[in-house]
């Protein structure tokens, strides 16, 4: 197993050095600032609001674009999707404080400050989106998304606050799979439908929206770093190896049941065939900011690559199957 992790860490550093050399400039800009910068926190600021205000037109524009409505409303969907949305709620507003808290951080914002403006900056992101939701007729305001948000948000700032570090972390993982075209009939035996399209209609077609929203390709990982909670300076477990929880489901193509309406007609995927049922991982995972590396270009991304879970072997359990394991899972 041990030997597996090495592997893994060497594959990582070897395709890291390979890019790093042609990012050598880049490396020097990226290098933390012990005191504060004013023109680096400006240049942050304005990067954020620019992705922010970038976002959320692309958003209105290609996500939202034939939903929006005149009126706000509310939604209570914590039923849907057998909470997978929820925790990836979790996921995005852990992710967006952490990083945002990085980057003023690399400004020589101090540590406090640095919090708040990680914190606000993931509260106004996924609150935004909720907004966009509100108006929506697909959708709307939901309670339960903004709980599952503020989870995320107390995922990161407690952890700061008190360890100033982040000993546990939200990552995400994801197989990308292809659905079948096979044949579905709806109740009055007439015009068919496939899982494909369903697919396509519900979680898009494109790899980011996949990546973002196939609830049935997609793990959440809550990957935790035993060593740091070691009092000894040097701990037997290794600094960079994480045990990870994640979180799954398979054969959702609706909220609440496998039923959808399309061209007029009525489906309805077969129970036994297509029954839904959640996941239970245990996997191992390495947190790749713990891996001894010098220079602030490699640092850089391997902090971004920490958002996402490196493949690895790993135990499920679920209602349908039982105890299983996996060689390797994505």
């Amino acid at each position: 197993m041990s030997g597996l992790l090495d592997n893994i860490i060497r594959c990582c550093k070897i395709i890291i050095c390979l890019t790093a050399s042609s990012g050598v400039l880049c490396g020097q800009l990226l290098v933390p600032s012990d005191t504060f910068s004013k023109r680096r926190t400006v240049a942050v600021t304005a990067a954020g609001l620019a992705g922010y205000g970038a976002g959320m037109y692309l958003l209105g524009n290609a996500w939202y674009q034939n939903s929006l409505t005149g009126r706000f409303h509310f939604f209570n969907d914590n039923g849907e999707w057998l909470q997978v949305d929820k925790i990836g709620h979790i996921y995005s507003a852990y992710n967006e404080s952490s990083i945002v808290y990085d980057m003023y951080r690399w400004a020589g914002v101090p540590e406090n400050k640095s919090l708040w403006l990680g914190l606000g900056a993931g509260m106004l992101a996924q609150t935004s989106l909720e907004v966009f939701d509100g108006f929506s007729d697909r959708w709307g305001f939901s309670w339960g998304d903004i709980t599952a948000n503020m989870v995320g948000l107390g995922f990161f700032g407690l952890q700061q606050r008190f360890w100033h570090e982040q000993r546990m972390i939200w990552k995400v993982s994801s197989d990308f799979r292809t659905y079948p075209d096979r044949k579905i009939l709806p109740a009055d035996g007439q015009q068919t439908d496939n899982l494909r399209r369903r697919a396509s209609d519900l979680y898009s077609s494109h790899l980011p929206g996949r990546l973002l929203k196939d609830y049935n390709a997609q793990t959440n990982w809550l990957s935790v770093n035993p060593a740091s909670f070691s009092r000894k300076e040097k701990s037997w477990w290794p600094a960079y190896l994480n045990i990870a929880v994640g979180y799954s489901a398979e054969n959702l193509f609706g909220g609440y049941d496998n039923a959808w309406t399309y061209a007029g007609h009525t489906y309805m995927l077969d129970e036994p065939q297509y029954r839904r049922y959640r996941q239970y991982l245990l996997s191992l995972d390495i947190d790749l900011t713990r891996i001894p590396c010098r220079s602030p270009f490699l640092k850089t991304v391997l902090r971004v690559l920490n958002v996402f879970k490196l493949p690895a072997p790993a135990i499920e359990y679920n209602s349908v199957q039982g105890l299983k394991g996996h060689w390797i899972f994505f």
